[in-house]
């Protein structure tokens, strides 16, 4: 409430005026100051201020004219744009904060909008100083209309009430303050809410971050109308429950006039095969989404999944036959989000094979944007602001990656509505990005001849999954506990019997004892000491064994839980593991997978000693081969296309030619038949992998070569690797005009790299004004300019042998995709059907590919008992 002392308060009840073209008197100097370009600095900083409505509108009235204000939105200072308008926001930012606070029901005509600070200073923050001054203005603003709520917008506007010495902008978001003015002494108070600014959001893109504004300006909208701040508001959309056959026949029919529909599915959990479909939830948008419960949730259930079937007898039989007159009319279009495991679990639990164009919505946002996140509750939070829906469900199951219980655990009057909105807002997605790929002929054409193909591809390599070989994951997992017995019993000869290789205290209090405890000094540390990885490896393992032994005690520990552990407890009642491949998991759209993509390749010391290695985990069941096709150097040779390096295209069409050799000439600025095996493996290998990804040689300078005078090995160090490289590019013209151009032409395209297949790749900090974040920019453009060919490459391979086996109507109890990795394709193939695979894969895989020329691009092929063995067969 307003002091009754109100005309005790110093000068600020009266109006300043700084403009000195009005005979003002500027606060400060930047009123008075004029670029190079002839502009003045905030001439009108006195009347920054205006109502949303005139923020909305775009332009001002009489900014003095008294208005009944009873929330303040109070920013840090205007843009140089924003006070050429004379607007407090200006440009996206004001798109921002006027959906925002449109979309939180602020009322347009009783909403101020103004700054901390009035001037736009020159290409800089405001100083303490100018905001010390210019306080007066906004201090008037306060007094003047006695806002009863003030949101401050950022970091900077914490000041206004000395918020910032209570913590960042991160941690006081969304909370609530009842504070007086600090520089009156009059007992004024105000309702203070702290929001993140639309600043931080332009400059992130995370939509995270824009969610989190519009929740904050929620709760703070709520102060306005009872005083209290609301938490977890978020938004549920409205359903129908499939009570009945009929019911399901009016919604199919609905449906079939639609011609389109979106779709997902709550399972306890994610593996499809063994937890059972709970719900099927479809709509076609607002007021138009059903909820089918196959089961409902029942508490009183001690053993398995707290679940009861929803139709006895036939209906179940029914309901699913009713649902395939959708799913499997190919004239119907479908959309889900992450849709190739909704379409297993239809496939495993209602017998479904979905048909038909196929719409996913977060392939669809990977297209657009290649920047995180791709989660359907992340994007459909920064479109349409519909809070964390999740949180009811979440509360019971618990936050985080691992449930602690499962789905089933969650009563049907919570589980159901957070369904229905899921499948609601996937459709709603489906409207916001299909008019943008609609737009662009390049991703129109990707979409139709890779992605969409793709996700039938992956779903059946996904249905499928691998066969564990569980005689040889017993014996890892043996192998790799004696190893560690035995590290411990050299690590505890050097400390004590009771050792513990993972405990810091321990490690840390073992290497002081043995001098070393400057190196694992950490000031940042709240021990005040490191001992992980990176800082044993400083002390150089090769002469600290300690330091040596604890690295290969967590890498063994780490391989085993990681690998060896997980693919115990995962493994199927059929002996399979089933993992997604994400296709939206890198920036460059090459596949990812949390288990399969990370298991390490052979070393050949392991192979040569008849060791077990991690990839021999996976094999295929008895009357099949695991088979291995793998595309040979790839990578040199799209690149090799794309430069158009002729000498380069040469030895790789040249069978018996040597293009790490070829490299190694290059840079060393010899022949190739000068240059030994050691300097080919040294050199050239290393080379090839770096240059084409824009390196520039500090990779090179930890490695050794071999003087071709001398044979001595030397370390390259920075000097000559910048020298290799420098060399290269200076030999083979085509390639450096390529690396050169590459980031400059993405720069023209509004930081895009545009594929050869016409993928767009946004790279932001192409044009950052700190030169090592540009230069990393500029290799990543280069990189996935290539990757990401690579990768499409593989994919359509892939598609192409699905369609041709479908063709054939040869089946996965014949052949069966099951892996993806990088720049591999393996396959489950009938003993009896291998030498046939081998060749009609062959004729796919080595076709000429448009794209590139006609290049055709050889592969490598094998097969054998486990992954392990058909890879080394394959090479």
């Amino acid at each position: 409430m307003k002091s009754d002392k109100v005309e005790e308060l110093p000068l600020y009840k009266e109006w300043h005026n700084c403009d000195p073209d009005e005979s003002g008197a500027p606060l400060c100097k930047l009123p008075t100051l004029v670029s190079d370009r002839g502009y003045r600095f905030a001439r009108h900083a006195q009347i920054m201020g205006c109502s949303l409505r005139e923020l909305i509108d775009g332009r001002r009235g009489d900014p003095l004219k008294k208005r009944n204000y009873e929330t303040f939105i109070v920013s840090d200072f205007p843009s140089r744009d924003g006070d050429k308008a004379v607007m407090p926001l200006w440009g996206d930012a004001r798109d921002i904060m006027v959906t925002l606070l449109t979309n939180s029901q602020f009322d347009p005509d009783t909403t101020y909008i103004t700054c901390h600070a009035k001037c736009a200073p020159p290409n800089r923050k405001v100083a303490a100083s100018e905001y010390a001054v210019c306080r007066r203005h906004l201090e008037y603003e306060l007094f003047k209309y006695e806002p009863r709520l003030v949101v401050l917008l950022g970091s900077e506007a914490l000041k206004v009430f000395n918020l910032h010495g209570e913590g960042g902008i991160t941690q006081l978001h969304g909370t609530a303050f009842d504070m007086k003015y600090p520089h009156w002494k009059e007992d004024l108070e105000f309702r203070v809410v702290p929001v993140f600014h639309p600043k931080q959001y332009l400059a992130t893109g995370n939509v995270k971050t824009k969610s989190l504004m519009q929740e904050d300006l929620n709760k703070a909208r709520s102060l306005l109308t009872d005083g209290k701040i609301i938490d977890n508001t978020f938004y549920t959309a409205a359903f129908q429950v499939v009570e009945s056959i009929e019911d399901l026949a009016k919604v199919t029919n609905v449906i079939k006039e639609h011609g389109i529909f979106a779709f997902d599915t709550e399972s306890p959990g994610l593996n499809f095969m063994s937890d059972p479909c709970i719900l099927l939830q479809i709509s076609c948008g607002i007021g138009k989404t059903w909820v089918i419960p196959f089961y409902k949730h029942d508490p009183t259930v001690e053993f398995g999944f707290k679940l009861k079937p929803t139709w006895i007898n036939g209906q179940r039989q029914e309901i699913n036959d009713k649902l395939k007159e959708i799913f499997e009319d190919e004239t119907i279009a479908k959309c889900a989000h992450n849709i190739k495991y909704d379409m297993n679990v239809l496939r495993r639990h209602c017998g479904i094979r979905t048909k038909g164009w196929l719409w996913d919505t977060q392939v669809m946002h990977h297209l657009l944007d290649v920047t995180p996140p791709h989660g359907l509750k992340e994007l459909a939070d920064g479109e349409f602001f519909c809070g964390n829906y999740e949180s009811p469900v979440r509360d019971i199951t618990g936050h985080g990656r691992k449930l602690i219980m499962g789905y089933d655990n969650v009563p049907d009057a919570i589980l159901w509505p957070y369904g229905a909105t899921d499948a609601e807002l996937t459709y709603r997605l489906l409207d916001v990005y299909y008019p943008d790929i609609a737009r662009k002929a390049n991703l129109v054409k990707l979409y139709t001849e890779e992605s969409m193909p793709l996700l039938y591809t992956l779903a059946e390599a996904e249905y499928h999954g691998n066969h564990l070989n569980l005689e040889n994951v017993k014996s890892l997992g043996e192998a790799f506990d004696n190893e560690m017995d035995e590290i411990l019993v050299d690590c505890r000869a050097i400390t004590n019997p009771d050792f513990n290789p993972n405990s810091t205290e321990q490690v840390a209090k073992a290497l002081r004892e043995l001098g070393y405890g400057e190196e694992i000094l950490n000031t940042k540390s709240v021990k005040g000491y490191s001992t992980n990885k990176n800082t044993l490896m400083k002390l150089d393992p090769t002469d600290v064994p300690l330091a040596r032994q604890i690295i290969k005690y967590r890498n063994r520990q780490k391989f085993k839980s990681t690998y060896v552990d997980n693919a115990m407890n995962e493994v199927g009642a059929d002996g399979r593991i089933r993992y997604g491949f994400n296709m939206a998991g890198s920036i460059s759209a090459r596949l990812t997978c949390s288990f399969l993509h990370q298991i390490p390749k052979s070393k050949e010391d392991d192979v040569k000693a008849g060791k077990l290695v991690m990839r021999d985990m996976i094999d295929e069941e008895e009357e099949f081969v695991y088979y291995y096709a793998d595309y040979s150097q790839i990578e040199l040779r799209v690149f090799a296309q794309l430069t158009g390096e002729k000498e380069l295209l040469q030895v790789l069409h040249d069978p018996l030619g040597d293009v790490h050799r070829f490299t190694a000439a290059a840079a060393l600025m010899c022949e190739p038949h000068e240059i030994s095996d050691y300097n080919r493996s040294a050199i050239g290998k290393p080379m090839n992998f770096g240059i084409i990804y824009g390196s520039e040689g500090a990779s090179l300078a930890k490695l050794e070569y071999e003087d071709i005078k001398t044979k001595e090995r030397k370390l390259i160090g920075e000097e000559l690797a910048f020298g290799l490289v420098k060399n290269y590019r200076m030999r083979y013209k085509k390639i450096d005009e390529y690396l050169s151009l590459t980031p400059d032409i993405a720069r023209g395209r509004g930081s895009k790299v545009v594929t050869i297949f016409g993928r767009e790749i946004l790279i932001p900090d192409l044009n950052h004004k700190e030169q090592y974040r540009r230069a990393a920019a500029e290799r990543s453009a280069t990189n996935v300019s290539i990757q990401s060919p690579a990768g499409a490459i593989s994919f359509r391979t892939m598609n192409m042998m699905r369609e041709g086996l479908e063709g054939l109507q040869i089946g996965p109890d014949k052949v069966r995709l099951i892996c993806s990795v990088h720049d591999s394709i393996s396959y489950g193939v009938r003993k009896e059907y291998v030498e046939w695979f081998d060749v009609e894969f062959k004729k796919i895989a080595q076709r000429p590919m448009p794209e590139l020329g006609g290049m055709v691009l050889p592969i490598n092929s094998g097969w054998g008992d486990t992954w392990a063995t058909a890879e080394r067969a394959a090479h």
